[in-house]
């Protein structure tokens, strides 16, 4: 099982905010990297304690990073840091960002990410627009790349994907990353429709509210331990929550 970590803050007076609510006032402030380390750490330590509960049934944990974050000089660093403090092997934990943070001057995601698979972390990219699609070039150490949702509404317009020249041209983008094994997945999937669409494309994984609304840690911990009792295991494709 995949699990995506997400940055909410629970604020006292508007509820649950999530990452886009907050984190551009978090960068004006300073607060993001400081943030960052903090959510990090939590998730390295969050995974170690399930894959210590419950074995393989949590393969693997994504973490995405806000851009400022993404960007910082010390990414491998706190990475390397948490991994090694909770004792988590790298392979167990991907990290992943926007496209559009490549062509942020004031950080080096290339090198960051190059270091980063040097550890064993996986790396990815989120893709959120058709004109993203010249992203990947064979000098960027991919092992993910993920669809937002932008690009999943394009998937689930009503139209034949043998002739769509929007499908069409995902399609041809997608080889890319099929041929060098680089995993495809996708988010904010609402419905059976865009699955089944996404997986014509050959999108090996998807995430979002057709296969599960979002958990907190405690809720997770207990699905988890559900899915350890046999009378709650049933066969079916696999997906990302």
């Amino acid at each position: 099982m995949l699990i995506q970590a997400e940055l909410v803050w629970n604020h006292p007076d508007d509820g649950v905010l999530e990452a886009h609510e907050f984190i551009p006032m978090a960068d004006l402030t300073g607060m993001t990297v400081p943030i960052g380390r903090w959510m990090i750490d939590d998730a390295v330590a969050t995974l170690a304690r399930w894959r210590a509960q419950f074995g393989p049934a949590v393969a693997e944990l994504a973490v995405r990073l806000p851009s400022r974050l993404a960007i910082d000089q010390d990414l491998v660093g706190m990475v390397r840091s948490a991994l090694d403090e909770h004792q988590l092997p790298a392979e167990s934990l991907s990290v992943w960002t926007k496209a559009t943070t490549l062509d942020d001057e004031r950080g080096d995601v290339r090198e960051s990410y190059a270091l980063l698979a040097d550890l064993g972390v996986r790396v990815g990219l989120l893709i959120t627009h058709p004109s993203q699609f010249d992203v990947f070039t064979g000098d960027l150490p991919l092992h993910d790349v993920i669809l937002a949702e932008s690009m999943v509404e394009l998937v689930s317009a009503d139209y034949p994907v043998e002739t769509s020249a929007t499908m069409r041209g995902l399609h041809d983008f997608l080889a890319k990353p099929f041929e060098q094994g680089i995993r495809v997945s996708a988010q904010g999937v609402e419905s059976r429709d865009q699955m089944q669409r996404l997986a014509e494309l050959g999108v090996s994984a998807v995430r979002g509210p057709a296969i599960h609304q979002p958990l907190t840690a405690s809720a997770m911990e207990k699905l988890l331990a559900e899915a350890g009792d046999p009378a709650n295991v049933s066969a079916g494709p696999q997906h990302d929550t």
